[in-house]
């Protein structure tokens, strides 16, 4: 299917009021009734009558959509998931306590999705979200922008033309490629600063939000650039902007106290370091907000999830995605927002509006993004990657129990869930010698894992800096504390497959002798150039503990960036049946899901 063909079923695709079966036909219609593309293309395999005609005696009710999108998530990296939740938990023959047999998504699973982009065969996270967000292909590196750069309608902004409350729910910056699509507009992923601001513009200075939740890392975007923790090049302070223009702002505190790097002199920095800001408020992270609502997390993404301690209970000092994400659900599906009352300054139109709205809730679209999924297999980091695609579980296991409450009210709502590509080119089974391989691998030997193999670089690299160890010294540490020890690897039981070897070790010290630092480049790049997030590949000890523990796994990488092998798609509730079989990422978001068109 080329774009042309996508673009014309995108912008006049009806939905209809009554589900039935046999084929269904797409009904042509003014621009100014555009569907916003995620789903409510695709949620209407109905007879021909329009969502949002003006002819119809009844209109029917509008439905809530939810689209999580697990960023660089595979079938091999479900795979493995799956099995490492299930070996780690309980006996192999035994259900997985929470979960059944299975994941909670694998009974959605409905099809798959071809992810190229305009530009390549092998997507980025714009150019995937784009798809997403606008029903278009795109060139890798542009924000809701087509293939020549210019800007398309996304669906939240269709979405708030109708109505509807939107909002985002992330573990990596705001401004990141996968949330920027459905807010932004920009040439270029990088363009952080840029894409921040448009979060915030408002009716009074001539723009027209179209968000109204985000909570999320990135807060450095949204500080002036006299903050110590900024990003910006300019002195725009978005927090204060925000603030002013009735949002309920909210900065989270530290909760993560593990290294996450040590930076060019040695120092140690931590990953969700807060603002250093005196009015800055410790985060009230569960607590139900107002709308509109920011809530800045940290200054850049948030913590991964292996690297967060837990108490004796299990329970972690920074909220997980699924907490986050039912804060989202309570009060979008409130479906109310602060500024529902009436205002002095609302037309005729707009009051009787709202007086009408507020019989009934609002409508709503949310998207949650599992993002450090994709980070963690960037770094070819297998025990970080389990971690993050179970906390993605969990939270998908609570949306599913939200949507089928919502269904059950007679409120029609869809959970789609699916990746944007896959990463790192996950392989479950790894030829280590040159002998006829072994037929498995071994996702359990990771449970012991404790931190981050980024975490773990950048401790190993404050002790040799500072301490200056001799060789036995310094072998002697990375036995204990890198690769063993409760943590680090945790290697040493026979679970985790035996002690550690005098070869896990040399791999590890040879790190210090070929490169021995650690550094990004800066995040914000307002020349416009379409560079990924920062992934430090120069921090070789990073490569070689992440390279031992996959060789305890036996599991295999063929990249540190994304391949291009089909995506999983999952779809549950009202019209999950309309996103079956292997389309197009574009057809994701704008397809009908009748029984034409499917070419």
């Amino acid at each position: 299917m080329d774009d042309k063909s996508t673009t014309q079923q995108w912008l006049p695709a009806y939905a209809a009021t009554q589900p039935r079966r046999g084929r269904h036909t797409l009904l042509k219609a003014p621009l100014a009734t555009i569907l916003f593309v995620i789903t409510l293309t695709t949620l209407f395999f109905r007879p021909p009558l329009s969502l949002f005609s003006h002819s119809s005696r009844r209109r029917p009710q509008q439905p809530n959509v939810i689209i999580m999108i697990s960023d660089g998530y595979g079938p091999a990296s479900h795979t493995m998931a799956r099995t490492f939740y299930r070996l780690t938990h309980q006996n192999d023959s035994e259900p997985i306590p929470e979960f059944g047999w299975g994941f909670p998504l694998d009974s959605a699973l409905v099809g798959s999705h071809r992810s190229r982009s305009s530009s390549s065969l092998i997507t980025d996270s714009a150019a995937g979200a784009t798809a997403f967000s606008c029903g278009k292909k795109s060139y890798n590196g542009g924000i809701a922008v087509d293939s020549e750069g210019k800007s398309c309608q996304t669906v939240f902004e269709a979405a708030k033309a109708q109505g509807y409350l939107t909002g985002v729910v992330v573990t990596s910056r705001l401004t990141d490629a996968t949330p920027a699509c459905f807010y932004a507009h920009a040439a270029s992923r990088s363009q952080e600063s840029y894409i921040a601001s448009q979060m915030l513009e408002k009716p009074e200075t001539g723009g027209q939000r179209t968000i109204d939740l985000a909570v999320g890392g990135g807060g450095c975007f949204f500080l002036p650039m006299g903050d110590p923790l900024s990003c910006r090049s300019d002195d725009r302070d978005l927090v204060t902007e925000a603030t002013d223009a009735g949002w309920e702002v909210r900065l989270g505190d530290t909760m993560l106290q593990s290294i996450a790097e040590v930076g060019p002199h040695g120092e140690v920095i931590s990953r969700g370091q807060p603002a250093k800001n005196t009015s800055s408020e410790r985060l009230r992270a569960l607590q139900t907000p107002r709308l509109p609502f920011l809530s800045l997390l940290s200054p850049s993404n948030t913590p991964y999830v292996v690297d967060i301690p837990a108490d004796s209970e299990g329970k972690t000092s920074f909220p997980t995605l699924a907490e986050l994400s039912e804060q989202a659900l309570q009060v979008l599906s409130k479906g109310k927002m602060s500024s529902d009352s009436t205002s002095p300054r609302c037309s005729v139109w707009d009051r009787l509006r709202r007086h009408r709205r507020s019989r009934k809730s609002r409508p709503f679209m949310l998207m949650i993004e599992g993002s450090q999924i994709d980070l963690c297999q960037h770094e070819n980091d297998a025990a970080c990657m389990v971690r993050e695609a179970v906390a993605y579980q969990e939270a998908a296991a609570l949306v599913k129990e939200y949507v089928d409450e919502l269904n059950k009210q007679g409120r029609p709502t869809l959970l789609i869930s699916t990746s944007d590509h896959e990463t790192g080119g996950l392989t479950l089974g790894r030829q280590l010698t040159e002998d006829y391989p072994e037929y498995a691998y071994y996702p359990e030997r990771l449970s012991g894992v404790k931190a981050s193999a980024g975490t773990l670089s950048a401790r190993l690299l404050h002790f040799w800096r500072q301490e200056k160890p001799s060789e036995g010294d310094l072998r002697e540490h990375v036995a204990a504390h890198i690769l063993g020890g409760k943590g680090g690897l945790g290697f040493g039981e026979e679970k985790s497959g035996g002690p550690v070897t005098d070869d896990e070790v040399g791999l590890v010290v040879s790190c210090l002798r070929e490169h021995g630092s650690a550094t990004a480049r800066p995040l914000d790049d307002e020349e416009g150039g379409n560079e990924p997030p920062p992934i430090d590949n120069g921090d070789d000890c990073r490569k070689a503990i992440a390279e031992v523990a996959s060789r305890r796994a036996q599991v295999g990488w063929s990249s540190s960036g994304h391949t291009g092998v089909d995506i999983n798609l999952y779809a549950h509730g009202y019209g999950a049946d309309g996103l079956r079989g292997n389309i197009e990422n574009t057809d994701v978001s704008a397809r009908n899901v009748g029984g034409e068109g499917r070419d």
